[in-house]
């Protein structure tokens, strides 16, 4: 018997035309985060070539055997690899010391991810930055300017590998998780 997955219709909002700050673009962004809260980013370009190259680098540290994989283990806090069932994640603060964390899949590759991790947060800043437009937000009110680039961060690039599921499978989809926004006070 073919198993056949629900497919949902999600919106798509191209980067370049938020990027150059077309209308209906832009409304399109802005709809899809009021009803959906969710879409599907289309890009192409260097991103792309970079999103691809990273994702063939993590497959094959992931196709290792688990005793190699383990070599990177830190514990469940820490970054590093984490078996099944615990979050991963390459820290950008470890990406930019060359932390020993790191598989040498991403190390040997370091200016990629690092060049990855960075279009990854302009891609952020360009959708806050269009949200901020199209909600005609000013000075601090706008989502860009709660940014803190400068400072340590525990943000990271997560790679997911799951285990092979049956579709009919009722607990299939990403790990357990909330999220919960925090409001800064407004500076007096």
């Amino acid at each position: 018997m073919e198993e056949t997955a629900v497919v949902a219709n999600i919106r798509v909002v191209n980067l370049a035309s938020i990027v150059s700050g077309d209308i209906i673009e832009c409304d399109k962004l802005l709809l899809a985060c009021r009803e959906d809260g969710f879409f599907y980013l289309d890009y192409t370009g260097q991103e792309a070539v970079d999103c691809q190259s990273s994702l063939e680098l993590i497959k094959e540290f992931y196709n290792q055997d688990l005793h190699t994989k383990m070599r990177y283990w830190r514990g469940r806090d820490k970054p590093g690899y984490k078996p099944l069932g615990i979050d991963p994640g390459i820290l950008k603060d470890d990406l930019i010391a060359r932390s020993d964390v790191l598989p040498p899949q991403v190390l040997d590759h370091s200016e990629l991810f690092e060049r990855f991790v960075l279009m990854a947060h302009e891609v952020g800043l360009d959708i806050m930055k269009s949200l901020s437009r199209s909600l005609k937000l000013e000075g601090f009110a706008r989502f860009e300017e709660k940014n803190r680039t400068p400072e340590s961060s525990k943000s990271a690039m997560e790679y997911l590998k799951y285990a092979k599921q049956s579709m009919c499978d009722q607990n299939i989809g990403h790990k357990a998780h909330t999220t919960v926004v925090h409001k800064q006070a407004e500076p007096s």
